[in-house]
């Protein structure tokens, strides 16, 4: 060891480097050793991160919904229209494939795979004929198992077009002399490569991995004898999340858009959705006679209708909307200009600027029962680019997520407002004189059901949604908690802008101090 530091020493001294470039070798010694260091973190994490990406072993969540289903005579029949060989080496079929042999082993007296060749048009297992005009045609049925009709007495058909990425549920109902008296059918149709069983980003790369919910979903789907629908207003610029319309399917509802210009909203809606609008609703003059969109709005939560509206806080003010949503209660907190305020909350968010919020359950009792359910499963409500909302109670408007106390309120980019714990979304239960009380959930945000913010590690909107149709909405057989497998992540997701703060911090303070040290060693050592 003296030898090695004498010929480092000739070698220094030799050269005769200067103080200054002696520190800056020093540093930019400890800098290639930090960058390899993370590099080294990086991929361990990276090999950690693929072995939990194989892990498809389901959940019980499922175990309450089945088991009942099970004793009242159902009988679950999955089918693949490819054969096993192929979907087994299928490169996304594969993780359907093992999701749907672990819900086989899990309710073998409940759950039967079978396999159908759409090409020979024959099931692989007996041979037999495998008729697809069964699962192209769909007619939606009632309560009592009779077909639905629309106004012209029309028989309401769901059509698929199958492929051999498609998946079949079918559940028969037996009764105490095994004879079959209901069958109901679900499909999962796409073009080769499963994707209904996955959850994609805005620029189309899978983020996780949904094979236990959507599995569990669709045989929940299959085993229930009744959907209600859901109506999705059109014709004023709505975009309507994708993730939001699965998790409205999964939940086990019907999902159609409405004209309100044409027609009123129909009995049979379970809530109406207006998702990010972007012109405004139309109102008719006094004593006009005309029927408007907001007449058709005001008639049907008169007779108890449900809500929900989601809404870009940064997005042109729309006046006749907004005026039918304060009726409820609920209105934006806005500036002395009438600017909308934005949440902004340094400590108990996500990323660096603030904006992404991982809000809280304010104590209310709807916000309780939505909690309550899910109490058991892991996982925040993160939203992102949300505005503050005042709820006034005396119009049955309360809080149902909000804000930590350290938030602030930002408009124009200045600090508005300190006081913290601001309402972000809520929810109003409206009196009627003579109907049941009509609902309404406000979101102040686009970004509610973003595919990061549904699906990621340590934080899951998605059990807030089923949560909330249950709790709010009146859905049943909601299924909470599923095993979604994370295909991509990053390294601080799971942590509070704060706290990324110091893990940085204290990762940098070690090579820094060593760096630190080195070069005034050097410098004494030069001088002496």
């Amino acid at each position: 060891m003296n030898n090695l530091k004498h010929k480092l020493a000739s070698f220094v001294k030799g050269r005769g480097f200067s103080s200054g470039v002696i520190t800056a070798l020093v540093i930019a010694i400890f800098t290639v050793a930090n960058v390899l260091m993370y590099t080294v973190y990086y991929a361990f994490m990276v090999e950690d991160s693929s072995v939990e990406k194989e892990d498809l072993s389901i959940t019980d969540a499922a175990d309450r919904i089945f088991d009942r289903a099970q004793q009242s005579g159902k009988k679950v029949t999955v089918t693949f229209c490819m054969n096993e060989s192929d979907i087994q080496t299928h490169e996304t079929g594969n993780y359907v494939y093992r999701t749907a042999m672990e819900f086989a082993e899990r309710y073998p007296d409940f759950i039967e795979i079978r396999y159908a060749n759409v090409m020979t048009l024959k099931y692989d297992d007996t041979g037999e004929d495998f008729n697809p005009a069964k699962y192209q045609k769909v007619a939606r049925k009632d309560a009592s198992g009779e077909a639905i009709t629309d106004k012209n007495g029309e028989v309401v058909y769901d059509e698929y077009s199958l492929t051999r990425a498609s998946v079949l549920f079918e559940c028969h109902t037996t009764d105490v002399h095994g004879t079959v008296t209901r069958e109901n059918i679900k499909v999962l149709t796409t073009s080769s490569a499963y994707s209904s069983f996955f959850t994609f980003d805005d620029s189309g790369y899978i983020t996780s991995y949904n094979g236990e919910e959507i599995f569990a979903s669709s045989i929940s789907w299959v085993i229930a004898d009744e959907h209600d629908t859901v109506y999705f207003t059109m014709g004023h610029g709505e975009a309507p999340s994708l993730n939001f319309y699965s998790a409205l399917v999964s939940a086990g509802y019907y999902v159609e858009e409405i004209n309100l210009r044409k027609q009123s909203v129909p009995n049979d809606a379970a809530f109406v959705v207006i998702a990010d609008p972007k012109s405004d609703f139309e109102k008719s003059g006094e004593d006009s006679g005309i029927v408007s969109e907001m007449d058709r709005l005001k008639e049907y939560a008169e007779r108890g209708g449900r809500f929900y509206i989601n809404m870009d806080p940064i997005a042109e003010s729309l006046p006749k909307l907004e005026e039918f949503i304060a009726d409820f209660g609920i209105s934006f907190i806005t500036s002395e200009s009438g600017e909308r305020q934005i949440v902004k909350d340094l400590n108990m968010a996500i990323g660096t600027d603030g904006f992404t919020l991982i809000t809280q359950y304010a104590d209310t009792p709807v916000a309780d029962d939505v909690y309550d359910n899910i109490s058991d499963v892991d996982g925040s409500v993160i939203i992102r680019d949300i505005a503050a909302l005042d709820c006034d109670s005396s119009k049955g408007a309360s809080p149902l997520l909000v804000a930590s106390s350290s938030a602030v309120l930002e408009a124009s980019g200045a600090t508005t407002d300190t006081e913290g714990s601001y309402t972000v979304v809520a929810y109003s239960k409206r009196p009627n004189d003579n109907a049941e009380a009509a609902r309404l959930v406000l979101v102040p945000s686009i970004y509610m059901t973003a595919s990061d913010a549904m699906v990621t590690n340590g934080y899951s909107n998605k059990d807030f949604l089923y949560s909330l149709f249950e709790s709010f909405y009146g859905a049943e057989n909601m299924i909470y908690g599923t095993n979604d497998v994370v295909q991509q992540s990053t390294a601080l997701e799971n942590l509070t802008l704060g706290t990324s703060i110091m893990y940085t911090a204290l990762l940098l303070a070690l090579p820094m101090a060593l760096a630190v040290l080195g070069a005034v060693t050097i410098v004494r050592r030069k001088n002496r």
